[in-house]
């Protein structure tokens, strides 16, 4: 009976959480992906499971957040590589099917030098999972979103997407995010904006070097800074 239960009560969460959820057009491998620079850190995150379930199976995933700025929508079979800088960081993720779904968000703290890898896992939440489907209905939350630090499992998980993620200091700055990935066909007349997007974020990519070796003064690097955004 108790089995019984449980299996309806996995079935009531699985038509919660999958029912909403889109399906996303695979994405291409991103190969050029850069050695990791001196003085950063790199992380890669896949998608993980749900309690014994893993959710590569299905199309439950969603955006990622980095202290609450998203930075990629991942999907099954894909795993994402950002580098960052030594630091702490509040990590989280959305499922597409976010209904009664709770994002915890957990704080990790990063050393120059070293790749890591976490997973987007999903767990029971909220007393509902433990009278059937009826209380999972009737619950506030039946699940949990979160990052895990464990290896990648997924062998079949390709990289779509690199991403330097720089957040500063200070509150009033933006940081300075640059996002690689092969892009998906698009129709012409976006041609020509991508190539100007490509080319102000290289251009952005190779101020901020010039200013970390100090051949640039910060107010050349801001005022530089904002006028190639301004023409994003």
């Amino acid at each position: 009976m108790v089995r019984t239960s449980n299996l309806l009560t996995i079935f009531a969460i699985a038509l919660i959480l999958v029912g909403c959820a889109s399906h996303p057009v695979p994405r291409p491998a991103y190969t050029d992906i850069p050695s990791l620079e001196n003085g950063w850190s790199r992380v890669k995150i896949t998608s993980g499971k749900y309690s014994w379930a893993r959710l590569w199976t299905t199309e439950q995933l969603g955006p990622v957040f980095i202290n609450d700025r998203p930075v990629w929508d991942l999907a099954k079979d894909e795993y994402l590589i950002i580098d960052l800088l030594p630091g702490s960081y509040e990590f989280s993720w959305t499922p597409r099917a976010s209904d009664k779904v709770y994002t915890e968000k957990r704080q990790f703290t990063f050393r120059a030098g070293e790749t890591r890898h976490f997973a987007c896992d999903e767990a029971p939440k909220g007393p509902g999972v433990y009278f059937g489907a009826i209380g999972v209905l009737a619950s506030d939350y039946v699940a949990k979103t979160y990052l895990e630090e464990r290896p990648m499992d997924n062998p079949n998980s390709i990289p779509v997407a690199y991403k330097l993620f720089n957040s500063t200091s200070s509150p009033s700055a933006q940081p300075v995010e640059i996002v690689k990935s092969t892009p998906t066909p698009s129709p012409a007349n976006d041609t020509k904006q991508s190539a100007d997007s490509s080319s102000v974020y290289e251009r952005l990519e190779k101020l901020k070097k010039l200013y970390e070796k100090e051949l640039i003064t910060k107010d050349e690097y801001d005022k530089e800074r904002q006028e190639l955004l301004d023409e994003l």
